[in-house]
């Protein structure tokens, strides 16, 4: 992994969402200063974004009722042979907290440009439509949006000022690694922390595919030295070992 995006210092880290797939660290500060979440991507799975305990909105192209109903219909009848992918009690459960709070939903897909036929919302019609009165360094960002954070790195970079801190998975480092340099060498906020995803597999040198880069604004260091990983970074698939991430010049 480049020696360009491993922390500078160590950072007071903490863990939210799950803990395992779908839980991020942020750094404290981020989380105190922060009035808005914004979570890019959710699919059926907003531990992140609930634990956050912030006014919040989602956006995700898939998540809806019928989304939900489906997955726990499948659950339901796969019970009865073993094939039994999900728990039919928590895809119910998660029906019923999803329309406790269906109106911090959006179902959309995030770009670089609105199409309303299509689906597609950007993130400057959510700054400057859907959040009502910003405030500048108050505003955190989750990205999760299975390779297309790509396509919004300028966005975010045009909208930095109002980021109190940012988590974004990137999907295909391995063809995109300088533009990860490049947007994280730009950005405003402090890389202060990295994770490889272990869903995502490694390439031919080992090196993770998919990345958790965790970023702040004006963030309290505790030490000069990262620990990488955390002692608060989990495996995304418990049945999989962690990818270690060994820095290099190149």
């Amino acid at each position: 992994m480049d020696i360009k995006l491993k922390p500078k210092h160590q950072y007071e880290l903490l863990r939210i969402g799950n803990k395992n797939d779908g839980g991020y660290l942020v750094e404290k500060s981020s989380f105190q200063n922060t009035d808005f979440l914004i979570g890019l991507g959710i699919n059926d799975d907003w531990s992140f974004e609930k634990n956050f305990k912030k006014d919040f909105i989602g956006v995700d192209n898939q998540l809806s009722f019928k989304f939900l109903l489906k997955n726990f219909l499948i659950s339901f009848f796969s019970i009865f042979s073993r094939a039994a992918i999900f728990n039919p009690l928590y895809c119910f459960l998660k029906i019923i907290d999803y329309l406790s709070i269906r109106d911090k939903f959006i179902q959309a897909t995030v770009s670089n440009y609105d199409n309303s036929d299509l689906g597609f919302i950007s993130l400057k019609t959510i700054f400057t439509k859907i959040i009502k009165n910003p405030i500048k360094g108050k505003v955190f960002l989750k990205s999760d949006i299975e390779g297309s954070e790509y396509r919004i790195l300028n966005d975010i970079l045009k909208y930095e000022d109002f980021l109190s801190g940012i988590v974004i998975e990137f999907h295909d480092v391995d063809l995109n690694k300088d533009k990860i340099i490049d947007f994280s060498n730009k950005l405003n906020l402090e890389l202060v922390n990295i994770h490889a995803n272990n869903f995502g597999g490694v390439d031919s040198k080992n090196n993770p595919l998919v990345l958790e880069i965790s970023y702040s604004r004006n963030p309290k260091k505790i030490g000069n030295f990262p620990k990488i990983p955390n002692v608060l970074d989990r495996p995304n698939d418990t049945k999989r070992r962690e990818v270690n991430l060994i820095f290099t010049e190149k």
